[in-house]
């Protein structure tokens, strides 16, 4: 009798393990669904997300939800080509996920990714129009006189006094700032390290310099210009975007490389205190970076853009 309850328990439990082992199987190899999206995208615009299959057609793109931190944001979401896209807007700038709710792509389907990971950058309000140029040279030209002859005459004083304490780097025209890689303050040395990170070196001892502090970028953020105004340092940068594609237009881009999209990007860090800089705003714009200035207190950036057809 026993022998005949050990052999029924071998037999469920043989079918048991079977079962499990076809599940298993059957979960590793289940057909994927993958997802396509920036990491960063400007305020004011949606988030383009982009599917390799569509989402089922009676799931509601309210069920998608975002957080940011651990509190659910509202957002607006909307389907796209077909239920193969989802648009995320209507967010103001910060760090954010998007939750992709179980079986979205039917019950024989499952997503790559369940949470993706995005930043809402705040945007650079573009020129319009060539008036708008215009009125800003108007407006800046009498103060432009009046800082040349206040430099001149200050020039003048530092050369009867024995001169100032540093110079000003990369600035060819009085009161216009150039930006550089390296600058210093007389009392600190800021250098973007070959865009890989802001370090900032204490030079107030020339016999013994001291590393004050290093920020890392580690978001695909990268650096190739700095600005310093008391204790702001400012950077200006920018990311590589690749632009997402269908899973149509990647069967016909196969064999070519995936185009980038550049996104130029302005960090301020505050350096009140040069042993723990604090990233205090970002902000940007579509394009690659043509030039910078900075006048007083202002940084000004030109972007070219060539948006994706």
């Amino acid at each position: 009798m026993n022998t005949m309850n050990t052999g029924r328990w071998l037999i469920v439990w043989g079918i048991a393990g079977t079962i499990g082992i076809v599940v298993l199987i059957s979960f590793l190899f289940w057909p994927k669904v993958g997802i396509t999206s920036t990491k960063s995208v400007l305020a004011g615009q949606s988030l383009n997300v982009y599917f390799t299959n569509p989402v089922r057609e009676n799931l509601d793109a309210s069920k998608f939800h975002v957080m940011k931190g651990n509190k659910k944001t509202p957002a607006k979401l909307s389907y796209g080509n077909k239920n193969a896209s989802l648009q995320v807007g209507g967010l103001q700038p910060g760090d954010y996920t998007l939750h992709i709710p179980s079986k979205s792509f039917g019950m024989w389907r499952r997503a790559e990714d369940q949470v993706l990971s995005f930043t809402v950058i705040e945007s650079v309000q573009p020129v319009t129009s060539m008036k708008e140029i215009e009125n800003f040279f108007e407006r800046v030209e009498p103060q432009g006189r009046s800082e040349i002859m206040e430099e001149s005459s200050s020039e003048d004083k530092a050369s009867t006094s024995g001169g100032a304490d540093h110079s000003q780097t990369n600035q060819q025209v009085a009161g216009v700032d150039e930006a550089d890689t390296v600058k210093t303050d007389g009392d600190f040395l800021y250098d973007v390290l070959n865009g890989e990170g802001l370090m900032i070196t204490d030079i107030r001892n020339s016999n013994e310099m001291v590393r004050a502090s290093k920020v890392a970028f580690s978001d695909e953020f990268y650096a190739n210009q700095l600005y310093i105004d008391q204790d702001k340092v400012v950077l200006i940068g920018g990311r590589n975007l690749d632009a997402p594609t269908s899973n149509m237009d990647s069967k016909m881009t196969g064999d070519r490389m995936m185009p980038t999209q550049q996104m130029s990007v302005i960090r301020v860090y505050d350096v009140t205190d040069r042993t723990n800089p604090k990233l205090i705003r970002e902000t940007g714009a579509e394009g690659y970076v043509i030039g910078t200035r900075k006048i007083d207190q202002f940084v000004y950036m030109v972007t070219n853009n060539q948006p994706f057809l």
